[in-house]
């Protein structure tokens, strides 16, 4: 017996080390995130767009998305978010062809922008205005029709007569 209890000791060192090892708790904090570990930053946006024919308080007053051509000027609004410290264009595109560029400096993390562009008459179709980062990418884009308008409702002011026995003004 006294035998038996020696291997058996002796066989207990080995059993053990065969068995796979258990993970070691770590005795430290784990390390604070770091600029490659942290998530990345929202890359900038255009989180408001809009064409009007005016601003008031950094705010559009309407929003356009036909004009006729009796009228002359468009603005074209963004709200932008995350691009601050960057160069933000407006490129204003008439039938595609860019006819205009207007550069911003972004200054905040939430900065409002327009720009305006004035219409001739016979610039009637479709006019984009693409929003471009800094990078080159364009991160948001819009359309308008300028269209053409016609005589009667040249003659009242852009506005559409009013049909017989109409009573509104």
């Amino acid at each position: 017996m006294k035998t038996l209890l020696i291997l058996a000791a002796a066989l207990l060192p080995a059993l053990t080390l065969a068995q796979p090892p258990t993970p070691a708790a770590p005795d430290v904090d784990p390390a604070p995130a770091t600029a490659s570990t942290a998530a990345a930053p929202e890359p900038g946006r255009v989180v408001r767009a809009a064409f009007t024919s005016g601003i008031a308080d950094r705010e559009p007053v309407n929003r356009i998305l036909s004009l006729g051509n009796n009228e002359h000027t468009i603005y074209y609004f963004t709200d932008l978010r995350g691009l601050s410290g960057q160069t933000v264009t407006h490129r204003w595109q008439y039938e595609g062809t860019t006819v205009a560029e207007v550069q911003f400096q972004v200054r905040g993390p939430r900065w409002r922008v327009w720009s305006r562009k004035s219409l001739l008459p016979d610039q009637t179709g479709e006019w984009t205005v693409s929003v471009v980062n800094q990078a080159g990418d364009v991160i948001a884009s819009n359309s308008f029709l300028y269209t053409q308008v016609e005589p009667a409702a040249v003659a009242s002011g852009g506005r559409e007569a009013p049909a017989p026995g109409d009573a509104r003004h």
